[in-house]
């Protein structure tokens, strides 16, 4: 093979294998970009902690009214992690906790749950409604 030709031809495979790796990094990148979309209300009830979590950061991040009932469900969640961001929307949203402690007894978080239900009817809050302004 003349030394021009093996040139060309390694040139070549040079270039396409440095077109592959950007197009591998490429769809790597936007499969990722896919999978961590921004959170809906959907996301609250997911069976799945993470989403759980990212929805209740979303909301408190965007002050999202229309989320307080279903942050207030994730009082309950079984997971301490969906508790600890619930509790961190609900307190960006509408500027207290009522009282709601992740230390706190089972007894202790009930109480605090039922304030937050009472918030709610007192506020009128729903999945149609405006929300309240921050305290």
């Amino acid at each position: 093979m003349p030394q021009s030709a093996l040139k060309r031809w390694s040139q070549r495979a040079y270039d396409f294998m440095g077109l592959s790796v950007a197009v591998m990094i490429f769809l790597v990148v936007a499969g990722c970009r896919a999978q961590l979309q921004e959170p809906t209300m959907a996301h609250f009830d997911s069976p799945t902690p993470m989403y759980r979590v990212m929805a209740a950061k979303w909301a408190g991040d965007h002050s999202v009214f229309q989320a307080i009932p279903k942050l207030v469900n994730l009082l309950e969640d079984e997971d301490r992690s969906v508790r600890l961001y619930a509790i961190a929307a609900l307190k960006q949203i509408t500027g207290t906790d009522q009282g709601y402690t992740l230390r706190g007894g089972a007894f202790q978080r009930a109480e605090a749950i039922a304030r937050w239900n009472e918030y709610i009817t007192d506020n009128r809050l729903g999945p149609d409604s405006e929300g309240i302004q921050k305290k």
